[in-house]
């Protein structure tokens, strides 16, 4: 006997038994007669099971395929030619690929290719669902064939952005959140696993049927690095590709392999992709890879707007992400920990928390072994609108009938064991993956503790550089005029290079515009303390180094208008030791006792989120305002306790 065609009557005459079983001899070309009706029609292959032509000893494969219809074949973007398949309850889409093997050998390292990977597991990774190996009988050969079910990508987030930046239609508060938190997630994850990536980009982040967002490890779609494309062809206009500083430096010195960390330099593109999500803007222009150059100047000024479009809570995670010195970016894991704190993300993260749930499918034929379908989630929130001029994934489905009340395999009884492909109303369609191919005085603020770089002083043209008694203190001052010593060759943005020193024994090397700082530069304070960093309109703005005269750090990280401002990292060069516990309850006993603070600021104060890191070795994580410890924090004792509660203007209340 030949092997059996399932397909379903093609006349669509809606009896109740439409389908019919027939010995197909011939590729499905015999003439078909429904079992009812009796109306004669031609077997179409396009409108049967999607594995067409099987053998019926594959029962693992129809309890699977049992929970689907079959929607049509497709042309996919992603992953070539597949069949899509819809759950009959939950209405989950998958994609079916079939990977036929001419040799045994070839089959298994497949196979090893595929169980390896479908280990991995999380909701914001393009996973891959379930895997059947088969070998099938052939003419006068074997082929082995390896049915792959993966997650339905809708569409990606750089043709979204195409498309929305045509309409102006921005992502609500809600949406950003949710990409921020979804791509976070997943890399977070994807280093926990130690999968690098290095292909960040916008058109590598796909969007699902219900509003999710994730990433794919780079061996799924067979990404090239970001860097390497860059690096070969560093003239060419590279649309789309974003780099971290750290690449970009080199690119200047042409080294084919930088040293930097991989993962912060992810953090930052991810940072990147969230901003041009929320600008509507492509980052391309915040670089320019001929001149090996990150415009940090166009970076802040798209952080500005978008901070008057949503809540300032975003604009400060971006400046984190985006941080230009990658020792004080934070790397995933530490990311994701301070963003639970983050009213907008803690939402979130608590929906997909009670959501979870967890499903496994056992072997039909060795109940011993779990054959895991990843756990799956349906989150039933509004999903975001995407806009698609296309119909959805691009996808090319040949017309065929609908199948919405037959299963694509009937017929077959249901077994007790047969695996639940399906999914719990309750839980998002997002899980799993698999991947192929402070100051220092009594009442702890900067105001008093500026002894630290008091020393500084500088001339014009930085008029009106003071700290009004915080940050730095009023360090800047003095009226002595220049003495220009060299002018080089102008360079970007008509700036121009030079070389200032100042009859107070400073001196100022770096670019200037329309005869002030702005750009690149290095300030060399008298008492042997500098700044290195940018400069715009005369005053230190963006990222910037303050170093102590003895070259240690004395505080790195964002300024606006010659203040902190944004995040950063304070260092105290006056350290009292400590010894035994700090009493936590009252942060006014700690003066000199703290080693650095590592968070927000607003003008020259530590406002926000940050960690104060105390000379015994605890520390604080929470809230600050106006240079004191305010509001939901957590304390780490020397004990390994975590005390966590809520302190008021420096007192635990």
């Amino acid at each position: 006997m030949g092997n059996i065609c399932e397909p379903y009557c093609a006349c669509n005459c809606n009896c109740e038994n439409q389908k019919i079983l027939k010995d197909c001899q011939e590729g499905c070309g015999n003439c078909l007669q429904c079992e009812d009706c009796h109306q004669c029609t031609e077997c179409d292959p396009r409108m049967m099971n999607p594995c067409l032509i099987r053998e019926t000893s594959n029962k693992e494969l129809m309890i699977v395929l049992k929970e689907f219809d079959f929607k049509g074949e497709a042309e996919d973007k992603w992953y070539g030619d597949v069949q899509i398949l819809e759950h009959k309850i939950q209405k989950e889409i998958v994609v079916l690929k079939i990977v036929e093997s001419s040799s045994e050998t070839e089959a298994e390292q497949v196979q090893q290719q595929f169980i390896r990977r479908i280990k991995l597991n999380h909701e914001h990774i393009v996973r891959l669902r379930y895997i059947v190996h088969k070998a099938v009988d052939a003419f006068c050969s074997v082929i082995y064939k390896s049915y792959l079910f993966f997650d339905y990508l809708l569409t990606d987030l750089a043709t979204d952005l195409k498309n929305r930046n045509k309409k102006g239609l921005y992502f609500s508060e809600d949406e950003i959140w949710n990409m921020a938190y979804c791509l976070i997630n997943g890399m977070k994850y994807l280093y926990s696993v130690n999968i690098t990536h290095g292909c960040v980009r916008s058109k590598n982040v796909y969007i699902t049927q219900y509003g999710s967002f994730k990433v794919a490890d780079p061996g799924l779609f067979n990404y090239e690095v970001n860097y390497d494309i860059v690096f070969n062809n560093q003239d060419n206009n590279h649309k789309g590709i974003i780099l971290s500083p750290a690449q970009v430096h080199g690119l200047e010195r042409h080294i084919e392999t930088p040293i930097h960390d991989q993962q912060k330099s992810d953090v930052f593109c991810i940072g990147m992709v969230i901003l041009e999500a929320a600008s509507l803007l492509s980052a391309d222009s915040c670089f320019d890879y001929y001149h090996a150059w990150v415009l940090e100047d166009k970076i802040q000024d798209r952080l500005n707007e978008i901070k008057s479009k949503y809540h300032d809570s975003l604009y400060y995670m971006l400046k984190e992400m985006l941080t230009i010195n990658e020792i004080q970016r934070p790397n995933f894991q530490t990311l994701f920990e301070k963003n639970q704190r983050n009213p907008k993300f803690k939402t979130i993260l608590n929906h997909n928390y009670q959501a979870q749930a967890q499903f496994q499918i056992q072997n039909p034929d060795q109940s011993d072994t779990a054959s895991v379908l990843n756990q799956s989630y349906m989150t039933h929130k509004p999903a975001p609108q995407v806009l698609n001029s296309v119909k959805p994934n691009n996808l090319n489905l040949v017309a065929s009938k609908p199948f919405d009340n037959f299963s694509i395999i009937d017929g077959i009884g249901a077994a007790d064991d047969a695996p639940n492909f399906g999914i719990s109303q309750h839980q998002n369609a997002n899980q799993g993956i698999d991947i192929l191919g402070l100051g220092g005085n009594s009442n702890f603020n900067l105001n008093s503790n500026n002894n630290l770089l008091g020393q500084f002083s500088m001339p014009p043209p930085m008029m009106g550089l003071g700290f009004s008694s915080a940050g730095v203190g009023n360090y800047l001052s003095g009226t002595s005029g220049l003495d220009f010593t060299s002018s080089m060759a102008g360079t970007k943005l008509g700036r121009e290079k030079i070389s200032e020193n100042y009859k107070n024994g400073s001196r100022y090397e770096g670019e200037v515009r329309n005869g002030v700082r702005d750009g690149k530069g290095k300030y060399y304070y008298n008492n042997g303390g500098y700044y290195e960093g940018s400069w715009k309109d005369g005053k230190m703005n963006g990222q910037g180094t303050l170093y102590f005269p003895d070259g240690s750090t004395a505080y790195d990280g964002s300024w606006r208008d010659d203040q902190f401002h944004g995040y950063g990292t304070l260092y105290n060069n006056s350290v009292q030791p400590h010894q035994g516990p700090f009493d936590y309850k009252n942060f006014n006993n700690l003066q000199e006792k703290w080693l650095k603070y590592e968070g927000d600021f607003k003008s020259d104060q530590k406002e926000g989120f940050g960690t104060l890191f105390v000379s015994n070795g605890e520390r604080y994580v929470g809230g600050f305002k106006q240079d004191k410890i305010h509001g939901q924090g957590t304390f780490y004792t020397q004990s390994n306790q975590v005390i966590k509660g809520r302190w008021a203007n420096n007192f635990m209340s």
